[in-house]
């Protein structure tokens, strides 16, 4: 049976040796509803600043200033299921996984009207970093990583529907989203987020498939709005690729090596080669390998 927790419990200032500064469910399973888990702290070997489990399921709970290696807030183990509903994840750090991180294969980690708000995460996955994810009506703001700095996804399955992605920043690739897995992101907006590569979106060896999707107003070095590597993007009538920026190329979306299908592309600008859509081939092909179609 679950353990469950209810009516406004709230744990502070737990200390781990190896998970769960707060609560460690790895051998079991929790239900938490209505609980504040707050500055919960473990060191660079620990795995969930606050929670650790293998079954977990989250409810109408916040999330604050907790800290671990794995997981600032979260962790999630082999094979375990995570289920996260109506809660709040502020301020939470680790090195991968800022509030939440999925150690190892498991069913997709579910997140529904969740909100992720300066989360930090030293390598990768400022809010968000797992082998699946499935996320819906759900906000990032201001997340930081140095790759995907609010989710970083790779390499199973990532699943984004009507969410909102604002001033989240990765110092190296996606500033929003960084992904190597299957990708489909629906009524979802990315606006003013900022990276070396892929202001908004870095995607490498695999598919991304837009629907009505708006990228607005983002930055990079190179593709203002998307940097693909290695890959294919889909986007349907009503996606819509508007005011990014590139220091360098591909204003509104670098593409190369890789194919780019339909959307529109309007207002974006590069300081070099391709206000809109930048497309090149791997150095060892010829440039016709990255194809663009619109």
């Amino acid at each position: 049976m679950a353990a469950r927790s209810r009516c406004a419990l709230t744990l502070r200032n737990g200390v781990p040796s190896e998970a769960g500064g707060a609560v460690d469910a790895t051998s079991g399973s929790l239900v938490a509803d209505d609980c504040v888990f707050e500055r919960n702290r473990g060191g660079p070997a620990t795995t969930g600043g606050a929670v650790a489990g293998a079954d977990l399921v989250l409810r109408d709970s916040v999330f604050r200033g907790n800290r671990a290696g794995s997981g600032g807030a979260v962790s999630v183990s082999t094979g375990g299921a995570l289920t996260v509903e109506r809660c709040t994840f502020e301020d939470n750090r680790a090195d991968l996984g800022g509030a939440i991180k999925q150690l190892d294969p498991g069913p997709a980690v579910v997140v529904v009207a969740s909100t992720f708000e300066r989360n930090e995460a030293a390598r990768s996955g400022g809010a968000l970093q797992g082998w699946s994810l499935d996320v819906r009506d759900s906000t990032f703001v201001d997340n930081l990583a140095e790759q995907g700095g609010a989710i970083l996804a790779a390499p199973g399955a990532l699943t984004i529907r009507a969410s909102w992605f604002e001033a989240n920043e990765a110092a190296l690739g996606g500033g929003a989203l960084y992904t190597g897995a299957p990708t489909v992101v629906e009524d979802t907006t990315l606006v003013d987020n900022t990276s070396t590569s892929g202001g908004a979106v870095f995607m490498a060896g695999t598919t991304l498939d837009l629907v009505r999707v708006e990228v607005r107003d983002n930055f990079a070095i190179g593709g203002g709005g998307v940097y693909v590597n290695q890959g294919a993007v889909t986007a349907d009538a009503g996606t819509v690729l508007a005011g990014n920026r590139a220091a360098l190329d591909g204003g509104g979306a670098h593409v190369g090596p890789g194919t780019w299908t339909g959307g529109t592309f309007e207002g974006n600008e590069a300081s070099s080669n391709g206000g809109g859509l930048n497309v090149r081939g791997a150095p060892d092909l010829p440039a016709t390998a990255a194809a663009v179609t619109v």
